[in-house]
């Protein structure tokens, strides 16, 4: 993973000044990456759809409106549930936060879902504990969820 990062770094004509910069950071996120992805497929979930672009149109009122997303990823269960992955390089947003509205990421996408918007995924129950991964803990309050199951 890191050697990928790091070729592709290398290629895109940078100096080495500036791969300099990047070499710890590459390393921490493709070893976060690495790990979060074998805690995933150990619980037997696999990828159904990997950076899918939707677009669902609907009509409120006489008033046409268009969501579009791009879903990071949508992985399902042993079980058959599926779950959204949204990779955040930042700071996560709060439980309470999604909760209430104000981060309606995952939860627009789990309607487009509901709705058959993604191509080759039918529209199972979305898990509700879907979550959003973060390649980085900065931010994390006291009493927030750990983002990364």
């Amino acid at each position: 993973m890191f050697k990928a990062l790091y070729d592709g770094f290398r290629a895109s004509g940078l100096t080495d000044a500036q791969v300099a910069l990047w070499q710890p950071r590459l390393a921490k996120i493709a070893a976060w990456f690495s790990q979060t992805e074998a805690s995933i497929r150990a619980r037997g979930r696999h990828s159904a759809a990997i950076e899918q672009d939707v677009e669902y149109r609907f009509e409120v009122e006489g008033i046409e409106y268009c969501l579009r997303c791009r879903a990071d990823r949508i992985d399902r269960d042993a079980q058959g549930n599926l779950h959204i992955v949204d990779y955040k390089s930042g700071t996560v947003p709060s439980g309470k936060s999604v909760a209430e509205g104000h981060n309606p990421q995952l939860s627009l996408e789990g309607a487009l879902i509901g709705r058959g918007a993604f191509e080759g995924i039918d529209s199972t129950a979305v898990d509700p504990q879907s979550r959003i991964l973060a390649g980085r803990r900065q931010g994390r309050r006291r009493g927030d969820q750990d983002r990364t199951q």
